[in-house]
């Protein structure tokens, strides 16, 4: 008998072929349960490995005993006559069958059942929810404090390189740096973030070499989805960051097309001195921003890592937006210090910095947003209409932008949905998310802003963070009972002086009003105008007179067209000045083709304009 005959008598064939389906069964439902059990993704990898094993060991089984009435034998101990080889044959045949039946059924309802959605906006939805990350900070693993910046740049370095990724929504650095040096449970990081993936790692730098560790993990269970350690010589350590980010891609089944590849591995610095210097410069404009006035000289000394990034990495467009907010910050500031001239350099410097971004922006989107920042900045608003009309979708996460002083003049959809699409890809930025709450505010839908303070005060645990805007809610519904109760809940400072001056205009009590003009107006020091600040004042008490008076100064300033606008935003209150007192602005209104007067959302009873 030749060997096929007997491994066809002795069932191995058989013995193999259920062993082979009853394992992808098992494999199968593996997968299925791991999520829902939290266990960790090295049991299915372990399962996996015992049951290729156990193959072989079953097929030498199979051929060495075989089963008979009296349990199992050693084949050469039965004689041929006496065995029952094609009883047990049928039998396994049958369940062969009963296997094969099984998994015909799974692999018709996953891939016609299981994969269809209910409708387009539910796949869209999940679609969505699936392609999310955050790039965690990466644990600096050296005792040199100063490689804290090394690992910081890397870890943005592989973020910006994802970020180009048109499947996938990344998280900003701002919330996704909110975890450095903490303990949180990732799905606790992954539920606050809104992101299905987390990307975290370490890094351990030597004088002249580096070791990187990287790990995507699946955020609502913790399995880690894949990973890899990288040793590098510092040299060489840039080209570990495209490695990491095409890994990930790849890990989440993302295929890219020959260009989308080479874009996202030209994102980023690409020179290790230069993304550490890009590092120090947000880690000192983030400071510059951590109060309730931007400190202006920090801003200055951010500028000089902007500047060592920008000769080092001159692509890189990151480094000029940063560096624009400081000469925003001194064209718009009404500081003394600052004279005419002053504010005009800062103007043209802006003007050029932006001009290099524009240039450079790839996503027509975004380019048309840094088109309308520019145009306000500039002298003349003929296109703001035509880059605002540009803006076909909101696909980007912008690092600053300056338009929502146009919110009351005829773009407040715009902005509220730019708000949305910038607290989404970076929901722990405070600043996102007061923006947010004033663009819902604008836009009248004060219960939702409601909704959201509450939301936002349970996560802080801060039950009275948003107080004052609260209180703008319940005056926009000419509720004044409710706003006192909100008042309430202020703590003692300035923000809480201009809720209770809100309070008193809308209620028209003129001793009231002073009082709270006076409170307001205590701490000045005779370093700043405060002219924008007058301006909202003559509204509270309705001084017309006063108002326009102001108007027409600030009209003259090379920035107040900017101070005009955000007198209107402050107050709530509608025009809060007659337009033909500036003729500058009312230009500009006409260039734009904006619509004025701006509406009113809170009706103070001693303004009649």
């Amino acid at each position: 008998m030749s060997l096929f005959q007997e491994l066809k008598r002795r069932n191995v064939f058989k013995v193999a072929s259920v062993y082979l389906v009853t394992t992808w069964l098992i494999i199968q439902i593996i997968s299925v349960i791991s999520p829902y059990l939290h266990l960790p993704l090295i049991f299915g990898t372990i399962s996996t490995v015992v049951l290729a094993i156990g193959f072989p060991i079953a097929v030498i089984f199979a051929w060495a005993f075989e089963l008979t009435p009296q349990g199992l034998k050693k084949t050469k101990q039965v004689d041929k006559e006496e065995s029952i080889t094609d009883v047990t044959g049928k039998k396994l045949s049958i369940s062969l069958s009963i296997l094969l039946a099984f998994a015909l059924f799974f692999i018709a309802y996953d891939k016609l059942i299981a994969t269809t959605p209910a409708n387009t906006t539910a796949e869209t939805q999940t679609q969505s929810q699936l392609l999310t990350i955050a790039v965690l900070p990466f644990i600096n693993m050296s005792t040199d404090k100063e490689n804290e910046f090394f690992a910081d740049g890397l870890t943005e370095e592989i973020l910006n390189k994802l970020a180009r990724v048109s499947k996938l929504q990344v998280t900003a650095r701002t919330s996704a740096f909110k975890y450095k040096n903490t303990n949180e449970d990732l799905r606790v990081i992954g539920e606050e973030l809104g992101v299905r993936y987390l990307l975290e790692g370490s890094v351990r730098k030597d004088e002249n070499s580096a070791r990187i560790t990287a790990q995507l993990i699946r955020a609502e269970d913790g399995f880690h989805m894949w990973s890899d350690t990288y040793d590098s010589d510092l040299a060489n350590a840039l080209t570990v960051q495209d490695k990491i980010a095409t890994e990930v891609t790849e890990a989440l089944d993302i295929i890219l097309d020959e260009q989308a590849r080479n874009e996202m591995q030209q994102a980023g610095i690409g020179d290790v001195q230069a993304f550490i210097a890009f590092q120090k410069g947000v880690e000192t404009f983030n400071e510059a921003h951590s109060n309730l006035f931007v400190n202006i000289e920090l801003l200055k000394t951010a500028n000089q890592y902007f500047d060592i990034t920008i000769e080092q990495a001159p692509t890189f467009k990151d480094s000029y937006v940063y560096k624009s907010d400081y000469y925003a910050h001194v064209f718009l500031s009404d500081e003394v210090r600052y004279s005419k001239e002053d504010k005009l350099q800062a103007q043209q410097e802006l003007l050029s910095l932006f001009t290099h971004v524009i240039n450079n922006e790839r996503n027509k989107n975004l380019k048309a947003l840094y088109q309308m920042s520019a145009t306000l900045f500039g002298d003349d608003w003929r296109n703001l209409p035509r880059y605002a009309q540009n803006i076909q979708a909101i696909d980007f996460c912008a690092t600053i932008q300056w338009i929502d002083v146009l919110k009351s003049l005829g773009y407040k959809q715009l902005i509220l949905d730019l708000a949305k699409k910038t607290y989404e890809c970076d929901p722990l930025n405070g600043l996102n998310k007061l923006t947010l709450l004033f663009e819902n505010y604008n836009s009248g839908d004060q219960e939702e802003v409601r909704r959201l303070i509450k939301q936002f005060n349970t996560k802080q645990g801060n039950q009275y963070r948003y107080a004052v805007v609260e209180v703008l809610t319940y005056l926009a519904e000419s509720n004044i009972d409710e706003a006192q109760n909100a008042i309430k809940k202020a703590s003692v400072g300035p923000l809480k002086n201009i809720g209770e001056g809100l309070i008193a205009s809308a209620i028209g009590n003129e001793n009231d009003i002073k009082q709270a003009i006076k409170l307001l107006t205590n701490h000045r020091n005779g370093t700043r105008t405060y002219l924008m600040d007058d301006l909202v004042h003559a509204n509270f008490i309705g001084d017309r007179d006063k108002a326009n008076e102001i108007a027409a100064q600030l009209d003259k300033d090379p920035a107040g067209s900017f101070y005009l606008l955000q007198s209107i935003l402050n107050c709530s209150c509608g025009a809060t000045f007659d337009i033909e007192h500036t003729p500058t602005f009312a230009r500009r209104l006409e260039q734009a083709q904006v619509s004025w007067p701006p509406q009113t959302l809170i009706k103070f009873p001693m303004k009649d304009w």
